[in-house]
This record gives C-alpha cells, structure tokens and sequence, in this order.
C-alpha cells in the first residue's frame, strides 16, 4: 500500500507517527479491531480496508508493516491526494468522483 504521509487534513494520524523515525526494512506490529483501527490508522483506514480487501475489520486483526521504499512524492501526488481527502473519504471507491 502507498501513500503520502502527512496529507489528511487532521494531519498525522498515530499510524504515520510512528512511522516518522522508520527507515526502510523497519516493521511495525500492531493490533486493532473496528473501533482502535479507525483510530490508529485514521484517514488512511478506508484504503487499509480496500488494499486488505476486508468490507470491515472481523473482531481483533493483528498487523505487520514493513517499510519496502521511500520517496518524495511529486507536487502531482500531492495535489491529487489532497483532493481526494476532501472528498467523504470513499477515496472513489464508490463511483461519487470525489
């Protein structure tokens, strides 16, 4: 999964916090349910949702991340998520255009 750190418009969530000091190879193990995931993982939970395939979160799901790049985004990137995170967050999962 890819994405921008930093780009919801709540700033980071505590699943980008942590991975400010992450270089790449470093993991990140976590365990959430419906209600911790939408917390931890914030504006990126929807996507985390689409990417694992998973309509909702069944009870209690243990994770490991592994960080396998970084990169600076382009300004592109950057424009066209921002725009995307003023949309009601389906991210255009749902055919609305946002």
């Amino acid at each position: 999964m890819e994405f921008i750190v930093g780009i919801g418009r709540d700033g980071l969530c505590p699943f980008e916090a942590d991975l400010q000091d992450k270089s790449v190879g470093d993991t990140i193990s976590c365990s959430v349910n419906d209600v911790t995931g939408p917390e931890y993982f914030g504006h990126l939970f929807q996507q985390l949702c689409r990417f694992m395939d998973l309509p909702e979160v069944p009870g209690n799901i243990d994770l490991e991340f592994s960080v396998t790049a970084i990169s600076r985004p382009d300004n592109r990137e950057v424009v066209e998520a921002m725009a995307r995170s003023v949309g009601h967050g389906c991210g255009g999962g749902c055919d609305c255009g946002c």
